[in-house]
């Protein structure tokens, strides 16, 4: 799944603070809501367990949905897949 906003408005601060929560392993999205306003524009509102808040506003939203035959899930980079070898018993 693919999840794409257009026209997103982010400085430095919500840059650093989608930084900071990717790379924190105990960091949860408690609650995440889209609203829209009377103009036209969305703003997506993330709370983080155990800390930080985020709101980023855009105009445009996108989602591409990818089947996979064997059920499995793409990884992103930030991620790698250990495959260990069966024990021999």
């Amino acid at each position: 799944m693919a999840l794409t906003c257009s026209w997103a408005l982010l400085g430095d601060r919500r840059i650093r603070t989608l930084r900071d929560v990717a790379r924190d392993r105990e960091t949860e999205i408690l609650e995440s809501e889209v609203d829209c306003d009377d103009e036209g524009v969305f703003s997506h509102r993330l709370l983080f367990w155990p800390r930080d808040e985020l709101t980023i506003d855009f105009a445009g939203l996108s989602l591409e949905i990818a089947d996979h035959e064997d059920r499995r899930v793409n990884l992103g980079g930030g991620f790698f897949v250990e495959i260990l070898p069966e024990d021999e018993d």
